[in-house]
């Protein structure tokens, strides 16, 4: 499994070479078009990310004009991003080419192997997660 993570990363990476764009800042922006507006914190838990490594990617894409980060008006505290019109443009190109890349992987299998992968890769996350509850929430998200 985690050659086949590795590899999928290579090519996402390649996907993501010509804009500049890093698979952690490809991450955030994807995140938070499902996500829509989020705190930092909430973003880092979502994906599983360390709050140093996250805030450094998030830097490079306010600088790039993709992303705005804003004080939380009850708790300046907390720290919101959220997509500017250009990060949702780049997001929706670069979710077009994955979706494609995707599809190119599983293009000769059945349905049936399909939703068989899917039932073991549910289970291993349900493991992962500790609870059927964890896993449906992060289903519906991505």
């Amino acid at each position: 499994m985690a050659h086949l993570h590795e590899r999928r990363e290579r090519l996402l990476s390649e996907i993501l070479r010509p804009h500049n764009l890093t698979l952690v800042q490809w991450r955030i922006l994807y995140a938070l078009g499902k996500l829509s507006n989020r705190t930092m914190n909430e973003v880092a838990d979502f994906l599983v990310l360390d709050r140093t490594s996250l805030t450094r990617a998030v830097d490079k894409l306010v600088e790039r004009g993709l992303m705005l980060r804003a004080e939380v008006a009850h708790d300046r505290r907390l720290t919101e991003l959220s997509l500017t019109a250009a990060g949702r443009a780049l997001r929706e190109d670069l979710l077009e080419q994955n979706i494609e890349m995707c599809e190119r992987l599983v293009a000769e299998l059945d349905q049936e192997s399909l939703d068989d992968a899917s039932g073991v890769l549910t289970h291993i996350l349900e493991r992962l997660v500790g609870h059927r509850a964890g896993v449906r929430r992060i289903a519906e998200l991505v």
